[in-house]
């Protein structure tokens, strides 16, 4: 886990791009000794969002040490995600921007610079700002959902999100954003981070989230109506020397132990951080199955749009109760074809698809009626 690199890529602080580097260089470094799968940055990777483009250059070869094919022997180099900070928007008051001024961010960890890594699930919207990931260890399936930071939090952002913890309900999920929790122990929850559990805590799947933007450690246990127990950490270390002095931090998972032990650890200073807050374990049974309380649907069945109206995006959900080519198709109300959605064989489930509002070539619509068809087999 990486978390607030800004000191780092805006040489603040005493902090340096070269500590920045070295996190990403070691993780490269041990990632067999350590098995070493998925890496999440917290967000804040830059000060100053749009303002200065040096600093993202700084980050782009950070980060890129860690896809080397080369430098890690995989294909796809180490699957990971970057959060959107306050600091990673715009330029506003205290060089802070908006949700959604994101050009700089885009322009360096954009769709472009993911697609075709195997490992890349997709965004929502327009843009990367929000994102996932989906990876895998030792038979264990993972799905990673990246949130921008937002005060004020997009009720359709969260259906998006809850949509792909229902498509990938047996994979076990884990939310990343830049604020989530305050300090300490039963930290307080953020706006956006009390929206998101709440919206999301109902999936039996979701064990785990992570966040940074307060400048300290914080954890947080919340037991969910579905009986599970989702744990939420903060981590950030700006303010320490140096800009942070490198610190990051490591999960290692023990399905044998059923725990998650965690550890602060600086590869520019080789050390640790032994305090009670700082390094941890986790209870997590890791034996037991995810499944959907109903594993398959009786019936077809195609459910209402939500949300209607809608504006960017809505997510449609259908159920299958056998394997089935699947072909859905929007309209306008001329009955000209506006976008295909779905074209392909699909598995018997509770499926779901978002249309972010754009036609075939990748263009907004204009605001209006539309009508939606699906086509399962036999069944229209």
């Amino acid at each position: 886990v990486l978390p607030d690199t800004q000191y780092y890529t805006d040489i603040r602080h005493g902090g340096t791009p070269a500590h920045f580097t070295a996190q990403t260089q070691w993780i490269a470094d041990n990632k067999d000794s350590l098995n070493i799968v998925f890496v999440a940055h917290l967000g804040d990777v830059v000060q100053k969002g749009n303002t200065k483009e040096i600093p993202w250059m700084y980050a782009d070869y950070s980060m890129s040490i860690i896809e080397d094919s080369l430098i890690t022997n995989l294909e796809d180099g180490i699957p990971y995600g970057i959060a959107v900070g306050n600091h990673d928007q715009g330029v506003g008051v205290g060089s802070v921007g908006e949700p959604g001024e994101t050009e700089l961010y885009n322009q360096y960890f954009g769709e472009n610079r993911f697609l075709g890594r195997s490992y890349y699930g997709g965004h929502y919207g327009t843009k990367n700002d929000q994102h996932y990931v989906l990876f895998s260890a030792s038979g264990y399936d993972f799905i990673a959902i990246f949130f921008e930071y937002n005060t004020d939090p997009e009720e359709s952002v969260l259906v998006w999100a809850d949509s792909l913890l229902n498509t990938y309900s047996t994979r076990r999920a884990i939310i990343v954003s830049h604020y989530i929790i305050d300090a300490g122990i039963q930290g307080n929850w953020g706006t956006q981070g009390q929206a998101i559990y709440e919206g999301l805590n109902d999936n039996p799947n979701l064990f785990l989230m992570l966040c940074g933007h307060k400048s300290a450690e914080g954890i947080r246990q919340d037991s969910t109506i579905n009986g599970n127990i989702v744990y939420t950490l903060l981590s950030d270390y700006q303010y320490y020397p140096n800009g942070g002095n490198g610190f990051l931090r490591i999960m290692e998972f023990s399905p044998i132990n059923n725990t998650i032990q965690v550890k602060t650890y600086s590869p520019t200073l080789n050390q640790y951080e032994t305090k009670g807050s700082s390094q941890f374990t986790l209870i997590y049974d890791m034996q037991l199955l995810i499944t959907p309380v109903e594993l398959l649907p009786k019936i077809f069945a195609l459910h209402q749009n939500y949300p209607n109206p809608f504006n960017p995006v809505t997510t449609l959900r259908y159920d299958l109760p056998e394997n089935a080519m699947i072909n859905i198709t929007i309209y306008d109300m001329l009955g000209k074809q506006v976008k295909t959605l779905v074209n392909q064989t699909q598995d018997a489930g509770y499926k779901s698809v978002i249309w972010d509002a754009t036609n075939d070539y990748g263009k907004p619509v204009s605001a209006g009626i539309y009508l939606y068809q699906i086509q399962a087999g036999e069944y229209i």
